[in-house]
């Protein structure tokens, strides 16, 4: 065990009531064995008043008893974080569990079932002034907007390269296709009402978990589904998250029309959707982000990726790309 964990393991044991036999990381958490059971203390990405602002998410929930968020351990002082070198941290129990699979429909029912109660049981929070909030009202368009402005960036960037890599050459070839596209998912946006729609939505408040990846929602042996990793969490229109998720679970090639239906049938199941909001959450995600996020990650970020990382991803986000314009389309032309 090294010194950090040997460090983490005496600030838990000093802090809760249990004795601690084995501690591991697994990704941004780490398991703890214990002779009182089993434990997953999370490592919170960001400051206090971040960290403050998802613990109020997390009592909210549970005052309205909303049962798929894990319960917090107090620490002996009644806290629900510790915290190291100026790492945050809070813990739950380990519960033995696997992770959605987006290809099975058991999955997807039960998923779409659960995000829509989510966005059910987060109606009415209001954030503490004394808490860091990411805001997302009405900020779509402008969002929009600034990337698209990025995309121009990134290819003055590109024309001004003496020798431009085999990635800039396919980037700057399907720029202005996204451009085109980043236009006509901002036009829809106006088409359908977003901002009255959004100002309807605002009256009730919402939380989007922001992160609906597979491995964030997880199934326990007794079919409990319980939403982990809220370090992404914003307040938002629900469409954000349901827009996200249906995108999670057909993209690259699962552009199926049967495959929507059961997502969307089971999420309005428990909450229901417009057709005009529908057609706002398939706006939303016509938008390509997927083509915006790479540029950032090449030439703002420059994250030390090999160039062949680089161009699997490009290559299959645009590929990808026309299967997912035809499918929206279509969503959007037969509502």
């Amino acid at each position: 065990m090294n010194q950090y964990i040997n460090s983490l393991k005496e600030l838990v044991e000093e802090n809760y009531d249990i004795t601690v036999l084995s501690m591991s990381q697994i990704k941004n958490v780490y398991k703890i064995i214990a002779v009182e059971g089993n434990f997953c203390l999370k490592q919170f990405k960001y400051d206090f008043y971040r960290l403050k602002h998802i613990l109020e998410i997390f009592d909210y929930f549970k005052k309205e008893y909303f049962d798929n968020i894990l319960d917090l351990i107090e620490t002996f002082s009644c806290e629900k974080y510790i915290e190291l070198n100026g790492i945050y941290f809070y813990m739950t129990e380990w519960i033995n569990c696997r992770e959605l699979n987006y290809s099975n429909t058991y999955d997807l029912i039960r998923g779409a079932q659960h995000i829509a109660k989510f966005h059910e049981y987060s109606k009415g929070f209001k954030a503490s002034i004394e808490t860091k909030v990411d805001v997302r009202w009405m900020k779509w368009i402008k969002i929009f907007e600034e990337k698209k402005n990025d995309l121009t960036k990134f290819k003055e960037i590109i024309e001004n390269k003496d020798k431009p890599s085999l990635f800039d050459k396919i980037y700057i070839d399907n720029i202005q296709r996204n451009i085109d596209l980043a236009n006509s998912s901002i036009e829809k946006l106006y088409d359908f009402d977003y901002e009255n729609i959004m100002q309807e939505h605002i009256k009730k408040g919402y939380i989007c978990h922001h992160d609906l990846a597979h491995h964030n929602i997880l199934l326990d042996s007794r079919e409990n589904i319980y939403f982990i990793d809220f370090d992404y969490v914003i307040l938002d229109s629900y469409l954000h998250d349901l827009g996200s998720f249906i995108m999670r679970c057909l993209k690259l090639g699962r552009w199926n029309m049967d495959k929507f239906k059961i997502i969307f049938n089971a999420y309005k199941d428990v909450k229901h959707v417009s057709n005009k909001e529908l057609c706002l959450a398939m706006s939303f995600i016509l938008f390509p982000n997927d083509f915006w996020q790479l540029g950032v990650q090449y030439y703002s970020e420059k994250l030390k990726w090999d160039e062949n990382k680089f161009l699997r991803r490009l290559t299959r986000s645009e590929n990808d790309k026309q299967d997912r314009v035809n499918f929206i389309e279509n969503i959007i032309s037969n509502q």
